[in-house]
């Protein structure tokens, strides 16, 4: 995102490498009260999506980082052919892709990959 003011400049251009809005408000904010506060942004839950088809998306750590950090995990593959809304649409085929801690609840990363994702 650019502008064309002389002296205005957005929030991507003054930190580049930020882009997502929610990174660059925190960036901003710790810029104009950097003496006097510092607030702590959670980058690690940041999503990201590639609009192909079919589309893919995630949130959180995939395979690679999680081995590359030493952080243990199980992955559970669910399939999207007998969800509702991919039958209708004619589209059920792709899968959801879930990360988790071994023997525990906590999700460590969720990834969809479907020509039939919700728009939500």
């Amino acid at each position: 995102m650019t502008t064309n003011g002389y002296a205005v400049k957005s929030q991507f251009e003054l930190f580049p490498g930020v882009n997502d809005e929610n990174q660059a408000w925190y960036a901003s904010v710790n810029a104009l009260f950097d003496p006097f506060r510092k607030f702590r942004a959670d980058y690690s839950a940041v999503p990201w999506a590639t609009f192909v088809d079919p589309e893919v998306a995630r949130v959180g750590l995939n395979e690679q980082e999680a081995t590359e950090r030493n952080i243990p995990f199980e992955v559970t593959r669910f399939g999207i052919d007998d969800l509702d809304r991919a039958i209708a649409d004619g589209e059920a085929h792709g899968f959801v892709k879930v990360l988790t801690v071994p023997g525990k609840d906590r999700i460590l990363s969720a990834s969809p990959s479907s020509a039939s994702m919700p728009a939500t």
